[in-house]
């Protein structure tokens, strides 16, 4: 039983996270985006409020990191910033020259690995 509801918590997480400002063009600070994504993960843990919450959690931290992924790609806009992004990030010239040229499909970009090492926990939390 308790697992069903872990599954329905995640499902909830993820359409609460297409329904905020993610989906559209970031209006918000970087930072203020954040502050909204845990303000909404507070308050639904704290109403499912699971003793073991390990699996849903990596799945919605998983869900919500290639979600802002999505909304770093989409700030770079055109091939030749995202070339630049990826190679300030650490991502060697040619690996970055292919990755910034696969064009719009941005969650397929957002889930690679040269995308995913570039922009890493590090990077979302400021330890870089």
């Amino acid at each position: 039983m308790e697992m069903q509801t872990a599954l329905g918590f995640c499902k909830e997480i993820q359409k609460k996270a297409k329904r905020t400002d993610l989906q559209k063009n970031a209006r918000n600070s970087y930072g203020q985006e954040i502050v909204q994504i845990n303000q909404a993960t507070r308050g639904w843990i704290n109403y499912y409020a699971f003793g073991s919450m390990k699996t849903a959690m990596t799945e919605i931290d998983a869900h919500l990191r290639a979600r802002l992924r999505i909304i770093i790609w989409k700030q770079w806009k055109v091939p030749k910033k995202r070339q630049w992004g990826l190679q300030k990030l650490g991502i060697g010239k040619d690996l970055a020259r292919l990755t910034a040229y696969c064009g719009d499909q941005y969650y397929w970009v957002a889930t690679k690995i040269c995308v995913v090492r570039a922009i890493s926990k590090d990077v979302f939390t400021g330890e870089e």
